[in-house]
């Protein structure tokens, strides 16, 4: 049997797009957030133990830090929605 090239297109653009994603059909991805990253509570990095959690060299807290190196990659999305 002899597929077309055209029908093969077709046939596979439709396979990828029932595919829901991921390497398995229950799988889903959701988007990166402060709170699904627990970047939203506080830390205890940096500073002594009994002492403020803060970034080496200022007092911005590690987790806010964090949070804005990611969103500055592009890999932490701005909206806290619920979903």
């Amino acid at each position: 049997m002899k597929i077309s090239e055209k029908k093969l297109r077709l046939i596979i653009r439709e396979k990828l797009k029932r595919s829901p994603g991921g390497s398995h059909y229950d799988e889903r991805y959701v988007k990166a957030t402060d709170k699904n990253l627990f970047l939203d509570r506080p830390t205890s990095h940096g500073g002594w133990p009994e002492g403020p959690s803060r970034g080496a060299y200022d007092d911005t807290p590690v987790n806010k830090k964090i949070s804005g190196y990611l969103k500055s990659l592009g890999l932490l999305d701005e909206s806290e929605e619920d979903e």
